[in-house]
């Protein structure tokens, strides 16, 4: 992310809690596959963001099996924050809620896919070179 782009602020996701997470690498695994799990269990819903939030969790899974590490530290953050508010529930708007429940996890996915758009891209590139991915 640019200097002179906005940062993303995550209402209900600590720096504190962020960082507890990413410690350990093995958890940020784990919470990339919970992401994937809760996404293909709500696939129909999510269908406008759901190679975006695909993307994010093969992003964070590659730097948490240190097979990609050309990204910055923000957009980990970022990355990682986005799918803990994405997993959790209990969030601005409960997810049990038929039909709006996962309105505010879509757009703080795509506020974050938009912040670090050019982060993504180059991902994705690496990605192709390495035969992986979508």
């Amino acid at each position: 992310m640019k200097d002179d782009q906005p940062k993303v602020v995550i209402p209900f996701v600590s720096e504190q809690d962020t960082k507890a997470l990413l410690d350990k690498h093995r958890r940020a695994a784990k919470l990339a596959t919970q992401a994937a799990e809760k996404a293909q269990k709500n696939k129909a819903a999510l269908q406008k963001i759901w190679d975006d939030l695909l993307t994010l969790t093969r992003l964070l899974r590659a730097w948490a099996r240190s097979e990609y590490t050309a990204v910055p530290w923000n957009t980990v953050v970022a990355v990682a924050a986005a799918l803990i508010y994405f997993i959790n529930p209990f969030d601005l708007i409960p997810d049990f809620l038929p039909t709006f429940g996962l309105v505010d996890d879509a757009t703080l996915v795509g506020l974050v896919v938009a912040s670090i758009s050019e982060d993504l891209a180059r991902f994705c590139e690496w990605e192709a070179e390495q035969g992986t991915g979508t």
